[in-house]
């Protein structure tokens, strides 16, 4: 609908014009994919770069903040309904399964049936890795 995500002023406006039509997207999409047969060989990751403050700021929005985030996962490779993890009363601080984008990254191939692992050589490049080998998937989610 053209409106703007970075939400730094007026958040709660802003969100109430937004985020009905990225649910109704959602929905249709993971619906439309589930109809036609394609859902458990389809990924959907709905998400953001980071996470927004807990706290409204002076313009009545909320700045970026990544020490807590989320996203959703339907499909391909993952368990529907899962719930991971968990911050404090506040919303400041992760308190139960400190994830990162590495370990997002991680579950979403493996989620694929991808080695989150692989090495790559390259000519002319250093070997490339996927995820480092220390970096596990968020076993929780994935079937």
């Amino acid at each position: 609908n053209g409106m703007p995500w970075d939400t730094h002023v007026f958040n709660h406006e802003i969100y109430q014009m937004v985020v009905p039509d990225l649910d109704n997207i959602i929905y249709q999409l993971v619906n439309d994919l589930e109809d036609r047969g394609l859902l458990d060989d389809t990924l959907v990751v709905a998400m953001g770069e980071f996470g927004r403050t807990p706290w409204i700021n002076q313009a009545r929005g909320r700045d970026h903040y990544p020490n807590a985030w989320s996203f959703a996962m339907a499909g391909a490779g993952v368990k529907g309904g899962a719930v991971v993890g968990a911050t404090d009363e506040m919303g400041i601080e992760v308190t139960d399964s400190p994830y990162d984008e590495r370990n997002l990254f991680a579950t979403i191939f493996s989620a694929l049936g991808i080695d989150p692992h692989a090495e790559y050589d390259l000519p002319n490049f250093p070997t490339f890795h996927r995820v480092e080998e220390k970096i596990q998937p968020i076993k929780e989610v994935l079937l």
